[in-house]
This record gives C-alpha cells, structure tokens and sequence, in this order.
C-alpha cells in the first residue's frame, strides 16, 4: 500500500502540474500581463498540490466503498435470476412446495460452490460447502426450454422474484419441457456436499457432459457481468445515488475524472458530459462507460482503450500507471518489456 500511495502521489502531482500549466499557457495567450510561467504559479501556491493529493485520495476510497456495495448487490441479483428464482419457479410448477422453500437455503449453496470453483467468484453472503441437505436443487435448464431463460434474463426482469414475472405466471406449461429429478445436477448426478460438485465441475477427470452442463449455468450467471450490460447498470445506478450508501459518488467521482482527462485524454471538462450523448443525459455510451470504470481498476479495460492510452503514455508513465495498479498492467508486459531482437547486418 505505500508504495502505490507514493506512486498515487506521484500522478497526481503530475496532473496537477500539467492542469497548472495549461491554465498558464492559457493566461499568457489571452495577453494577461499577471500571468506567469507554470513555476511560478505552483510556487506561489504550495499547499495546492497537498490539497489535490488528499482530496484524489479521499475520492478514490469513497468511490471504492460505492462500487463495493453496488457489486454485492449485483451479484446477489445475478444468483437470483440465473440460479435462485428459475429453480425455485422450476419446483413451483411442478407443485414441489417444499424443494421450492429450500431452494434459497440449501440448493443455492451448490450453485455458489461450483461458481467459486469455476469461475472464482465470491458470494457477498456465507457459502456452506460442507451442507448435508441436499435439498432445493435441481438441473432446472434441462426442465425449462430457452424461452424461460429469455424471460429471466431480460433486464427488465433481472433479479426479480419469478412471482413478479407476468410471462412465466402465464406460460408456465409451455415453458416446461421436461421433469428432473430433485437433488440432481447435472440429472443423474447426485452429490452430497456443495463441495463436491464444486470440484467436479473443474476436475479434469470428470465426464464431459458434465462440465458442458455446468458450464452452462456459468455462462449464464457470467452473462450478466458482459462489459456492455455491467457498465451501463453499474454507471448509471451508482450515478442516481438512489441508494443512501451511493450518496456522494457524483462528486467523487467528477474529481477523480480530472485525473482521467490526462490520462486518457478525454475532450470534455465534466464527467456526466463525457460519457453520456445527448443533452438530457440519458443516452449513455456504454463503451466510455466501460473505459471509465477500468481505469477506476473495476472492469477489463477495451483493446481499443489500452491501445490508445499506450499511445499517448511514455515508457516511464506506463510503469508509474501499471505500479498504481492501472488498467495497462497487461499491455505493459506486452508491450514496454518484450524484447525484440534487432535485425542483423546483411
């Protein structure tokens, strides 16, 4: 942690430099006869680069906090919809009231456990691997054709209750395709430990139909995260600040893209104006969306992204950058450390 502070630290005061020098170089173009060299004007103010430091700082930490709630929140919605709420739809209709309650308290620890061996995923809620009850849990995409999974995937529809879903209520029948044995997944394989399945879905021993099965269930709740439909949802709930521990997130977030417009070299002087295409602001561009976060370190930066901020990035900036934990970390080792060897003579 002290040395990306003091590397922070670093960039920041290189922004600020570079921010002090565009408003000199600005001063002296309009004929100010008050308006001195860049020197000067940090000289004269010695306690601005301390003041900016801190404040990037405190952005940085409350933005951090914001998107760590926001990201509990979605992945637990995420669990609903392409897990939770179909299984629980799933012994609904077929009048298993009892596997339906347990669903959320048994079955769902399955789910997680093979998620956490497969993809690495972290539940925002305990997980345990070691339940006996295997209850609640069935390979509900062989009992339910695509449609049903079309429904629970819309947007509209993400992180609801089944009840709440007006087309499953209402095609229900034809939604079922066949009936699947209750505490099976896959259908024919019964484990008794949330464990167990966790390492049958990446033990390279195990039967290929069975991974290709679970595989299915991990696209679909890794569908979700896709960078055009998280950075949306991501940008814009966190924007709205409609939940109370979002409050904040605005400012911060408008003080640390300062920093970006450098770095990135964005046109725009404010945040709001930058990402989004039209005059009310309610055209997002999903793509600067993506860029935005990344850079935050809370997505996968583009291609297109990493390319252009190489680019305009020295040797040295892309060390500083990649020391901070920056979204050019890959790029850099790909880029700046290869060696090539050089052509020999003739």
């Amino acid at each position: 942690p002290s040395t990306i502070d003091a590397v922070d630290r670093a960039v920041t005061a290189r922004t600020l430099r570079l921010s002090v020098e565009a408003a000199a170089a600005a001063a002296a173009a309009d004929g100010d006869p008050a308006a001195g060299s860049a020197d000067e004007a940090l000289a004269a103010a010695p306690a601005a680069e301390e003041e900016a430091l801190a404040s990037l700082s405190d952005a940085r930490t409350h933005v951090e906090r914001c998107f760590a709630d926001y990201l509990d929140d979605y992945k637990e919605r995420a669990v609903a919809s392409s897990f939770t709420e179909p299984v629980r739809f799933y012994f609904d209709t077929v009048g298993d009231t009892f596997g339906r309650d347990h669903v959320a308290v048994h079955g769902v620890n399955w789910f997680l456990a093979m998620l956490h061996a497969a993809l690495g995923v972290q539940a925002p809620f305990l997980v345990d691997y070691e339940d006996r009850h295997v209850l609640g849990i069935a390979d509900v995409w062989a009992a339910f054709s695509d449609e049903a999974w079309r429904i629970f995937s819309h947007p509209d529809h993400f992180g609801k209750q089944f009840g709440g879903i007006p087309a499953l209520r209402e095609r229900r029948s034809e939604l079922l395709v066949a009936v699947v044995p209750s505490g099976q997944l896959p259908r024919g394989h019964r484990t008794l430990a949330p464990k167990t399945l966790g390492n049958l879905a990446v033990h390279p021993d195990s039967p290929a139909a069975v991974r290709a099965t679970l595989a299915r269930y991990a696209d679909r709740f890794a569908s979700f995260f896709a960078p055009e439909v998280f950075a949306r949802r991501c940008f814009e709930a966190l924007w709205s600040e409609m939940r109370p521990e979002h409050a904040g997130f605005r400012m911060a977030a408008s003080a640390l893209y300062n920093a970006y417009r450098v770095e990135a070299g964005a046109a725009e002087e404010d945040l709001i104006d930058h990402l989004y295409r039209d005059e009310y602001y309610t055209d997002l561009d999903a793509a600067r969306a993506q860029d935005f976060l990344a850079w935050l370190g809370f997505l996968k930066a583009s291609p297109q992204f990493t390319a252009a901020t190489l680019r305009r990035l020295s040797a040295a900036e892309v060390i500083t950058a990649a020391a901070r934990g920056s979204l050019v970390r890959r790029a850099l080792t790909e880029s700046f450390l290869n060696v090539r060897p050089r052509p020999g003579p003739r």
